[in-house]
């Protein structure tokens, strides 16, 4: 079977589907992983451990984000060029993404360590998690360099219509990662760190499986002068991920922000929230698949100028989509809790309150969620055709939307304008 594909010809929504099932079922494992790393976590060695880990999660995000947003827009280039039949082209920007990968990685690695402690510290941490947050997130942080590589892998490996090898790579990233988790958090005394250092070493070896087949894709593989620095490819790709990443910079601004208000509200209230976050796999199952696969099948049709493919995926799209968020609320509304009690132990009383805590944000976000569906349509396909400037406001319309409830709300209605700032 090949290993690279072209959707600008054959029935689209056939193609869009078979290219977002392996995003899907990788999804999966990623739902998987997080519920047993958590569930490690929390039940290991306890809540406190589990909220440290979540107050820095929005951290982790922000700056994975980042790098997820420039990885995808690196990705649509190369798409481009592959729907256009520019192979060459093909290659040499494939070349520059590796080289901004790694050098930009390398930075934020050093930025974000650096940084780190201020920033925790700014977001109100509770003492009592503090050194745990810190360990965690500076583990993360050093690793960075190898999350942006390997996520400008997966990136590239789709652009060309490969969504199984990085669908692979996941899995035995996340299993990896699990069995990691276990043995070096029981035989180690390094606490919430192990978790981190199981985390890095376990994309290090999916990395490397990218590598391997990439080596087998004739369009990808790479000569020295592939290399050499050019300077209008480099453009094109920071002139499409840039856009993208300083959009998702924005939107996880808002959430880091939110995390200040969350920390304020104690162990519990974080744990709580915490629990919820490791459910957003499974909330946003069908729709990163397919915004996923229609970025690529919107991106290699553009290149290829064929705008009639575009329109007719697009609407049977919207179909599936609103389908996948009705068969997810169908699922999550009556067995969210339960699902969330495996994550953490503790007292009866404590548990309830913190699995009450997180019912409530859980079912708020199910009503809401068609609209987030909606926006990764949207949001993937402009992307793909070369537009990355609606996408970037639209993620300052939803910073000044959540500022605007995050700084009213609270002191009105409690808990619930935290939740509402969220949807």
């Amino acid at each position: 079977m090949s290993l690279s594909k072209s959707m600008t010809s054959g029935p689209p929504l056939r193609q869009i589907i078979a290219f977002a099932i392996p995003i899907m079922l990788g999804g999966l494992f990623q739902l998987i992983y997080s519920i047993v790393d958590s569930a490690v976590v929390g039940r290991l060695i306890g809540v406190e451990a589990f909220a440290a880990v979540g107050a820095a999660g929005n951290l982790n995000w922000m700056v994975f984000s980042i790098i997820l947003g420039l990885t995808q827009g690196f990705g649509t280039v190369i798409a481009q060029h592959f729907g256009a039949g520019q192979h060459q082209k093909v290659k040499k920007s494939f070349a520059m993404s590796l080289l901004l990968s790694l050098g930009l990685g390398i930075v934020l690695s050093v930025l974000t360590v650096l940084l780190s402690d201020p920033v925790l510290r700014l977001l109100q941490t509770p003492q009592e998690i503090f050194a745990d947050s810190s360990a965690y997130i500076k583990v993360i942080f050093g690793g960075l360099f190898i999350t942006f590589f390997y996520n400008n892998l997966g990136a590239s490996l789709r652009a060309v219509g490969n969504s199984r090898t990085p669908f692979y790579a996941l899995v035995i990233s996340s299993l990896l990662n699990v069995v990691l988790d276990i043995v070096l958090i029981k035989v180690t005394p390094w606490g919430v760190a192990a978790a981190a250092i199981a985390t890095v070493i376990s994309q290090a070896v999916s990395c490397v499986y990218c590598l391997y087949f990439v080596r087998k894709i004739e369009i990808l593989q790479l000569e020295k002068e592939d290399f050499i620095p050019d300077r209008k490819m480099m453009i094109a790709h920071i002139r499409m991920g840039g856009p993208m990443g300083f959009r998702n910079f924005v939107t996880a601004c808002g959430g880091t922000i939110t995390q200040f208000y969350v920390n304020g509200y104690g162990t519990e209230f974080i744990a709580g929230i915490a629990a919820t976050k490791r459910m957003y796999s499974v909330l946003e199952m069908v729709s990163t698949g397919m915004d996923g696969a229609i970025a690529t099948y919107v991106a290699q049709n553009y290149g290829a100028q064929r705008m009639d493919r575009i329109r007719h995926g697009l609407r049977q799209s919207a179909v599936v989509l609103l389908l996948g968020a009705g068969l997810i609320m169908a699922v999550m509304f009556p067995f969210g809790r339960n699902v969330m009690g495996l994550l953490i132990s503790g007292d009866a009383e404590q548990l309830d309150r913190v699995l009450s805590i997180a019912c409530e944000q859980l079912n708020l976000m199910l009503v809401f969620l068609p609209f987030l569906y909606m926006l990764y349509l949207f949001r993937s396909s402009l992307q793909g055709m070369d537009n990355a400037l609606f996408p970037m406001l639209s993620g300052f319309i939803e910073l000044g939307t959540r500022l605007v409830i995050i700084f009213t709300l609270p002191g009105l209605i409690g808990r619930w304008g935290i939740y509402l700032g969220e949807v």
